[in-house]
């Protein structure tokens, strides 16, 4: 990481893989209680970046497994700094419009078409305030869409498009790798593309993948 992101903690000790895996230290983001985050409007992720090169990491790299948004806000940073064009634009150009998600985009340029979120209970439901720009979470969750895209997405995935789309050497990028996670228990994580497969507290198997 530290051939990218210099700045942040223990860049020099985490590699991509880790960052996929979820197992690279980094504290997780945004709590509202600790920082000043920017939540309206566009917000450049070199804001979100500089916010995170001060927070303390939670464990040194590769010691256990805890999800973090920050190790995909930085993954997101790196496709951008090695494309040489916006994380949300790579998004369009390989994956969205490959797979005719015609209707899906990402962070607040994206946001202007997508549901209306309400909070409350029955009979006192009411928009969601503030309404916060999606561009805080960057590669963490700044993706918009739909049912008719997502099951394109699904489809792709299922046949093995989505690895052609990005090409062959993604196969293996991340893939599921067993650590204990923050509570001191077992973990399976997946690379955020292909999933992982683990087991719940039943023994039942499960498939899951994040998109």
């Amino acid at each position: 990481m530290a051939k990218y992101l210099p700045q942040l903690p223990n860049a020099d000790k985490i590699t991509l893989r880790m960052l996929l895996n979820q197992d690279s230290g980094l504290h997780n983001y945004p709590n509202t209680t600790e920082h000043d985050w920017p939540m309206k409007d566009a917000i450049p992720p070199e804001k979100i970046i500089a916010i995170l090169k001060t927070d303390k990491p939670d464990f040194a790299p590769g010691e256990k497994w805890a999800y973090t948004n920050s190790n995909y806000a930085v993954l997101a940073y790196i496709v951008a700094r090695v494309s040489g064009v916006t994380y949300s634009d790579f998004l369009k150009k390989n994956i969205f419009a490959p797979l005719a998600m015609a209707s899906s985009g990402s962070g607040f340029a994206a946001q202007a078409g997508a549901a209306t979120p309400y909070e409350g209970g029955a009979g006192k439901f009411r928009v969601a305030e503030p309404l916060i720009s999606l561009d805080l979470f960057y590669g963490a969750g700044s993706a918009v869409s739909t049912a008719q895209d997502l099951a394109r997405w699904d489809a792709a995935l299922n046949h093995g498009r989505q690895t052609r789309s990005l090409g062959d050497d993604t196969a293996d990028v991340g893939g599921a790798d067993s650590r204990p996670d923050s509570a001191g228990e077992r973990a399976v994580e997946g690379d955020g593309r292909s999933g992982g497969i683990d087991s719940d507290a039943r023994g039942a198997g499960r498939h899951w993948h994040t998109v």
